[in-house]
């Protein structure tokens, strides 16, 4: 586990594990609003945040709603930012590994005020923060549906990695809050 800026995985799933049913369908999402009570907060806590391009291109059609945050979107192809977003949307296209964006976002913090960093995306950039072992806290929304299909959460075939659940809450939606520190 590192001493500085951890990098967390907050993301919602279902049931059966996928953060998006079939043609990247949300809409299981909606009657957990309640769940999200928390994360304008969580939002401000930040200091930068890790964005696969998938999600990236999935979040094209909406307002942005990460304020003046870093955000690097990980992708080895051309990125356009929606007309639609604010001008001050820190917002960039990076070919590079992980550990390398995650260091760079890190190295932005003030000696002493390393924020959360915000791991944004699906099975492959999660593979990839195992496999770089650079996972630090887990942040999961479990939803009480079963989607059957689409993007799951965890990849097939990553490396094991230990966490130790820290918090739980649950909301009158039914959707339930894991929290999760890595075991060094």
């Amino acid at each position: 586990m590192t001493a500085n800026a951890p990098l967390i995985l907050y993301i919602a799933c279902s049931l059966d594990g996928f953060i998006s049913g079939p043609g990247h369908d949300l809409s299981f999402l909606e009657p957990h609003a309640d769940a999200l009570e928390g994360f304008a907060p969580f939002l401000a806590s930040l200091g930068g945040a890790v964005m696969g391009r998938t999600t990236f291109d999935q979040t094209r059609e909406y307002p942005w709603s990460y304020g003046a945050l870093p955000v690097r979107v990980l992708s080895s192809r051309p990125m356009e930012t929606p007309s639609h977003w604010p001008a001050s949307a820190d917002v960039r296209s990076v070919n590079a590994p992980l550990a390398s964006v995650v260091s760079e976002l890190r190295a932005k913090a003030s000696p002493g005020q390393e924020r959360p960093l915000w791991l944004i995306g699906g099975a492959s950039l999660v593979r990839q923060a195992l496999e770089a072992d650079l996972l630090d806290r887990v942040r999961l929304f479990v939803l009480p549906s079963l989607l059957g299909g689409g993007t799951r959460l965890w990849p097939e075939g990553a490396p094991p990695r230990r966490f130790t659940l820290t918090t739980t809450r649950r909301f009158a939606s039914g959707a339930c809050e894991l929290e999760y520190s890595r075991v060094s």
